[in-house]
């Protein structure tokens, strides 16, 4: 049987991706749907033995494409907004 530590995504990495994320209807939806696919894959497997080690590595993959996805869309928006004002680096 699985501890309950074992089945939460890993805390640091759910933290970072969620302060990449906008807020609102995105982050809820993303957050959301990554913890079903991570329980899913950590309680895969032959019923003797789960794969978390699996589901965190996953999902530290998907936090960091995902989360720098959002953050050079950020920096981007950041950059126009500037540029639109006049103000230039």
């Amino acid at each position: 049987m699985m501890r309950t530590h074992e089945l939460s995504p890993p805390i640091l990495a759910r933290a970072l991706l969620a302060a990449c994320l906008p807020h609102g209807t995105v982050k809820e939806t993303v957050l959301g749907d990554l913890h079903e696919v991570y329980l899913d894959m950590a309680e895969s497997g032959a019923a003797w033995r789960p794969f978390p080690a699996r589901a965190k590595l996953w999902y530290w993959g998907q936090a960091f494409a995902l989360g720098s996805r959002y953050v050079v869309r950020r920096i981007a928006k950041w950059r126009r907004q500037r540029v639109e004002r006049g103000l230039f680096f």
